[in-house]
């Protein structure tokens, strides 16, 4: 879904050094996870929660929440 030339969301996955352009783009502030998209939509409970399949587990959502606050660094 998040690769090729036409990605969901414009959130390109196939690198990681893609995948940090494409974040710091618009889908993470640095230092701020609550005001971070990333951070919105994997926490969200509704229907446009990613991954769709099932919730990230807490303990990822939250080294993604600290890395976001660290300042979102490579």
């Amino acid at each position: 879904c998040h690769s090729g030339g036409n990605p969901a969301g414009r959130l390109n996955l196939s690198s990681e050094t893609i995948a940090y352009e494409s974040l710091l783009s618009g889908y993470v502030n640095p230092f701020s996870a609550d005001e971070s998209m990333l951070y919105s939509i994997i926490t969200s409970v509704t229907a446009s929660r990613m991954p769709p399949s099932e919730p990230l587990p807490s303990s990822e959502q939250a080294l993604i929440a600290d890395w976001i606050n660290d300042g979102a660094l490579e």
